[in-house]
């Protein structure tokens, strides 16, 4: 019997006299017995109880006395009530059905006794159509298992094969040829992705559980590090052999890390000035952009092959340049590798612009001022050329 299964069953009625009026309050000896049919018959299981009634009312639970056992328990199952003599039951005999099930289900039905393994080859499985086979449950008609349990608990649905998790789950392609498999693995997982002590759900191809299969993978602190303590890490591979590399990670405290470019149609940035104190002013800006050097430069992919580089010549700054001049927009791993906040560039290009702006509209200023004096000193050396002009024809008349 399976440990803690059910082997009772609560039963509830009224006793009435021929003019169906509640029998008087009292303590009586009643029968219960159970049979496997309505009518005839003999009964598989019975029990004695002293029952007390309350207007008409009684409430008992059979199988207090003698448990009821579910090997003794029908596909189908009727009770039989009798009030004092063991032959005087009532009728007509009453079917029942949930109570009786669950004792089978519990016991029978599954072959499964406490402490212990299967033991029958074969079994109905709770009433479903479907058949249990040593650690192996079969659908209906089928000689394939839907489920197997091997003997570490881990449960398998829908291979046979061996079970790279707590859970493997075999999911057929639209390809006659191959297998589309979604594992979840709790605890150190070794394999083509090293070795690590977080949580992580894996997506494989074919049968081969040994070979280097694995296409993609989401983790949970997969190095068991406290330096990526609860990152949730995504990994695909992008060769033949499937050896995967991380391409994006988003770290406990909400940050996204990707390895490769991003393609997206807008993205916004918190900036309401609610969220913020301690603003200041920026200052200096224009000397600080003068400092910096854009440069041009193709990615090391060979050395750095996960990174997943984009090829081709690239346009951009130098983070460890940038730090010197710009600290807060360089921002340095766990691995000690840069990376720049480009977008915050932004608010220092302004403020170099409005710089650049101010000194321009002094230095127009300036030149106003001095054109406006050559224009007098212009209308001046005018007059006296009109001046000397005009004596000099006094002088011609002379």
């Amino acid at each position: 019997v399976m440990a803690g299964a059910t082997k009772s069953i609560s039963y509830q009625g009224v006793l009435t006299d021929a003019n169906n009026n509640a029998r008087p309050d009292s303590t009586r000896q009643m029968w219960f017995k159970l049979y496997g049919a309505p009518t005839g018959g003999s009964p598989v299981w019975s029990e004695s109880l002293q029952v007390a009634t309350r207007n008409g009312v009684f409430s008992a639970t059979l199988g207090a006395v003698r448990p009821i056992g579910a090997a003794v328990v029908p596909d189908s199952c009727w009770i039989a009530v009798a009030v004092g003599a063991v032959g005087n039951e009532l009728a007509p005999r009453q079917r029942i059905n949930a109570a009786v099930y669950a004792i089978r289900a519990g016991v029978a039905d599954s072959s499964v006794k406490a402490g212990s393994a299967v033991t029958a080859d074969t079994a109905k499985a709770v009433r479903n159509g479907g058949i249990v086979k040593t650690n192996q449950l079969y659908n209906k008609g089928l000689t394939t298992p839907a489920i197997t349990v091997d003997s570490a608990g881990n449960v398998g649905i829908g291979t046979t094969d061996a079970i790279a998790g707590k859970l493997s789950v075999t999911v057929p392609s639209s390809s006659a040829t191959s297998n589309e498999i979604i594992t979840m693995t709790t605890g150190k997982q070794s394999g083509t992705h090293g070795a690590g002590t977080g949580s992580h759900i894996s997506w494989r191809y074919g049968d081969n559980w040994n070979g280097p299969n694995e296409v993609g993978r989401i983790a949970v602190n997969e190095n068991g590090t406290t330096t990526w303590a609860n990152d949730m890490i995504f990994s695909t591979s992008s060769t033949v052999t499937c050896i995967l590399a991380e391409r994006m990670r988003v770290t406990s405290a909400g940050n996204l890390v990707v390895t490769g470019c991003v393609t997206a149609q807008g993205t916004s940035c918190s900036s309401d000035r609610r969220f913020k104190q301690n603003i200041t002013p920026l200052d200096s800006s224009l000397s600080k952009i003068n400092s910096l050097q854009g440069v041009t430069y193709t990615w090391d992919s060979a050395s750095f092959p996960t990174r997943n580089f984009p090829s081709g010549q690239q346009i951009g700054l130098i983070a460890q340049d940038v730090e010197k001049i710009l600290p807060q927009l360089v921002h340095t791993d766990a691995d000690g590798y840069k990376s720049l906040s480009y977008d915050k560039l932004t608010a220092v290009l302004i403020e170099a612009v409005k710089e650049q702006k101010k000194i321009t509209d002094s230095k127009l200023d300036s030149l106003h001022i001095e054109n406006s004096q050559l224009k007098e000193q212009l209308t001046a050396q005018k007059a006296d050329i009109e001046d000397l002009r005009k004596m000099v024809e006094e002088l011609a008349k002379k």
